[in-house]
């Protein structure tokens, strides 16, 4: 079916960045909106935005001037949609309002219209009930701004025909966007599977973490372009929570309740940077928070020889970088009675491929009782409790934990872990150490996993759980994910990276740790250990490699 004629109902940001691309594509648009100063606001904002782009050289003063005649703005519903092709709503988030408009169209469109809702999260095919058309109803959902954001989600309701999805399709292709194909499901692809990110942010927040330190863990570990928490602050957390609510109500599961910080905050006004405040604060309007940051000034201690304890590529490779730093570097494979380096490394890091606690505990009490009475402790294992080891050693000031995350990102990122009685000396030690590497790093207390992977293994487990009911293709997951949210990954190719069975590994430490079913592993991730899929590593994950 051939689209000619677009009307656009709602001409807030939303259904006025609509427009501006729909008219720049060719279409011929009609505008409607119950509020006549809105859509006066917004037929000047299309064409403002549309001539900036002869400034930026996108396009010709004709061919600008041109799409602009193509907005037809309109103040009577029927005059706007009696002779349209395709409908693209765009108001409130609200089933009752939606399905009532949809109701008005389906009184007014020809036989043919297509109805595509713009909802984030509400159910397309409860909407289609609204519209004698159900084959023609589709959700169409696209990214805040419109003009900018190349991700729509179509949303395949109970009855969609396959010639509408196709119809769509072209649509959105011929719009210079690229779609993915959803499952009606609540909050698609983009909101479900990004929500366990979200409330992984929100819950450490809660337990005492600075925001400060898991955005900052969240850019310079995941290479996300904002950490989480600033983006909430950015979009809003009335609609964030709106959203986490649709979700528990929809799929009956606690892992989708909402997390407290976010309802008390709504509560308190605090809604984000439009309000001045949100998990930050906006002073006088500013567009970046000020965010002070505590500092370790203590003297480190000393440190010229260390030891690596370990065998392996990771034992191996950290060896090579402390030895590439200038610290006078031994690897011990295995630890025998005596003390590492003869007695003289300052630094000693556990850097062995066991996950068994009660394997580190022994080496760490080993550790404890050979080394220079000085000798600062460190795992490199997200799995491994610096306060347990620092116990068990006899070195509970001394001990700390150091971890990269994700190395084949390449980020040049280390998390650094404090135990419960880790001093501060040794903390601004193991800061200096990771300067002399070349590296950057956020030092926090120790938490299961640390902050990197707390964040993106949920999301990936989610990811795992969509795929395996059908909701979207591997292929069209992660592309939502990249082009929704600018992620350098989508979550199954990061999986694949990381190692299926590092995912699982991850998701059972925070369910041991927690107890809280937010954490259950996907029966998906769990088949694929078992069937040596594990990603990259083996040739065989998500993706064949």
């Amino acid at each position: 079916m051939a689209i000619k004629k677009i009307t656009i109902v709602g001409s807030g940001a939303m259904g006025s960045g609509i427009s501006q691309v729909c008219a720049q594509s060719g279409f011929d648009v009609a505008i409607y909106d119950v509020d006549a100063a809105q859509l006066a606001n917004a037929t000047a904002s299309i064409a403002k935005f549309i001539r900036r782009g002869v400034e930026k050289g996108e396009r010709t003063a004709e061919e600008a001037e041109a799409a602009i005649a193509r907005v037809r703005p309109c103040a009577d519903l029927a005059e706007a949609a009696r002779d349209c092709d395709l409908v693209i709503e765009a108001i409130l988030e609200n089933m009752e309002a939606k399905k009532a408009l949809f109701r008005q169209l389906d009184a007014i469109c020809p036989e043919h219209t297509i109805i595509a809702s713009n909802t984030s999260s509400l159910s397309v095919s409860e909407m289609a009930t609204a519209y004698g058309r159900p084959q023609r109803f589709i959700g169409a959902h696209f990214f805040n701004p419109a003009p900018v954001m190349r991700l729509v989600e179509l949303i395949r309701g109970a009855e969609t025909a396959q010639e509408t999805v196709d119809t769509m399709v072209d649509v959105v292709r011929t719009l210079g966007k690229t779609p993915v194909i959803v499952r009606d499901s609540p909050n698609f692809i983009v909101n479900r599977v990004s929500r366990p990110l979200y409330f992984e942010a929100q819950l450490m927040a809660m337990e005492g973490v600075l925001v400060q330190h898991i955005d900052g863990a969240a850019r310079l570990g995941a290479g996300l372009r904002m950490g989480p928490l600033e983006l909430l602050d950015l979009t809003g957390l009335a609609p964030h929570l709106a959203s986490s609510e649709t979700a528990l109500r929809e799929w009956g599961d606690p892992k989708w309740r909402p997390v407290p910080i976010v309802r008390t905050l709504v509560r308190a006004g605090h809604l984000g940077r439009r309000a001045g405040k949100g998990f930050y604060l906006y002073p006088a309007g500013e567009q970046t928070p000020r965010i002070p940051s505590p500092s370790y000034d203590l003297e480190p201690f000393d440190v010229k020889a260390v030891a690596v304890v370990g065998t392996g590529p990771k034992a191996e490779g950290l060896a090579t970088k402390l030895g590439a730093a200038g610290y006078d570097t031994t690897l011990l494979p295995t630890l025998s009675d005596q003390a590492p380096s003869n007695g003289s490394a300052q630094m000693v890091f556990e850097a062995i491929e066991s996950h068994d606690q009660s394997n580190v505990n022994e080496l760490f009490q080993k550790l404890g009782s050979i080394c220079s009475p000085g000798a600062v402790l460190v795992t490199t294992s997200p799995y491994f409790s610096p306060t347990e080891l620092g116990f068990v050693s006899g070195r509970p000031t001394l001990t700390i934990g150091l971890h990269e995350p994700m190395p084949f990102m390449n980020r040049r990122f280390f998390e650094i872990g404090k135990g419960m009685d880790t001093n501060g000396r040794t903390v601004a030690t193991a800061l200096a150490v990771v300067k002399a590497l070349g590296y950057q790093a956020i030092a926090m207390d120790e938490m299961p996993c640390y902050t990197v992977y707390r964040l993106i293994v949920p999301m990936i487990n989610e990811a795992a759980f969509a795929l395996s009911e059908g909701l979207a293709s591997a292929e069209d997951i992660d592309t939502a994910l990249k082009l929704g949210l600018n992620h350098p990954f989508g979550p199954l190719e990061w999986a694949d990276k990381l190692g299926i069975d590092v995912v699982l590994r991850i998701m059972q430490a925070l369910q041991s740790h927690y107890g809280d079913p937010r954490y259950r592993p996907s029966m998906l991730i769990r088949q694929m250990v078992r069937a040596g899929h594990l990603g990259e590593k083996t040739g065989r994950g998500f993706y064949v490699h």
